[in-house]
């Protein structure tokens, strides 16, 4: 017997999708940053140590995460809305709504003083394909523990 997730179970596993969703965006946009610089060649001030280093990498991690979960919710909201009246609950129709909700996150971010000079780059775009891909796989790992609990397993 297949036992659907309540309504209830399926919001939650919406709200933690997308905190895992934001929290995977920022954190892979901090590693591209940090990247990029190295490639760049850019010298850091060697009077820091490893932990002030660390310390400054988790303060933008959550400085960037603070502006997905702030930017990202509307337009987040919305793919959300559309994929699950769709009835699209594969990875890739998650990633490419992932592409979806960055960019209007960006387009979004735009308003905001001091950010209107951000663009919808491939970094952006790689971000949202991996919080895509979060947000389904915490959503499908939560429903998939819901069902088998109930006595049913879910597709």
């Amino acid at each position: 017997m297949t036992s659907a997730p309540s309504v209830a179970l399926r919001i939650g596993a919406a709200i933690a999708g997308y905190f895992a969703a934001s929290a995977a965006a920022a954190i892979t946009y901090t590693l591209l940053v940090m990247i990029s610089v190295q490639i760049v060649g850019v010298e850091q001030p060697s009077e820091l140590t490893f932990t002030e280093n660390v310390r400054m990498v988790v303060g933008f991690t959550i400085l960037v995460g603070a502006f997905v979960v702030t930017c990202a919710l509307l337009p987040a909201i919305g793919a959300v809305l559309l994929l699950g009246a769709t009835g699209l609950r594969d990875p890739v129709s998650h990633m490419a709504a992932g592409i979806v909700v960055a960019a209007c996150a960006i387009l979004i971010a735009r308003n905001v003083p001091f950010m209107e000079r951000l663009d919808i780059d491939w970094a952006i775009a790689l971000c949202g394909v991996v919080g895509g891909f979060a947000y389904w796989l915490v959503v499908r790992l939560i429903t998939r523990n819901a069902g088998a609990q109930a006595g049913g397993g879910m597709r």
